[in-house]
């Protein structure tokens, strides 16, 4: 992305980081969070009103050899948009996932 949009500096200014040494662990974490690929999803799915925004959620799809068709039912994702709609068989749900 550097050569698309250049290089995007920033600071963090928190007063609960006391030294250089947690400023620069802190950093450290930070990127070996968001340089990890996760994956996106977005499920369709008949209305369940008990999901909420930050829910934890695994997907267990499968075919019917038994491939997982989606996603490892051991990898976990967390709700970050949920759109609501009706059609002519009933209330759908649109849920979208990122992988923690």
């Amino acid at each position: 992305s550097r050569m698309i949009y250049g290089k995007n500096d920033f600071s963090l200014d928190t007063p609960y980081i006391q030294t250089q040494d947690d400023a620069d662990a802190l950093m450290g974490w930070i990127i070996n969070k968001v340089m990890v690929p996760k994956k996106s999803i977005g499920l369709s799915m008949f209305s369940i009103p008990t999901l909420q925004l930050g829910d934890i959620v695994t997907i267990n799809y499968q075919s019917n050899d038994g491939t997982n068709l989606v996603a490892d039912p051991s990898d976990r994702f967390v709700i970050y948009n949920i759109e609501y709609s009706r059609t002519n068989t009933g209330p759908e749900m649109t849920v979208y996932l990122s992988e923690v």
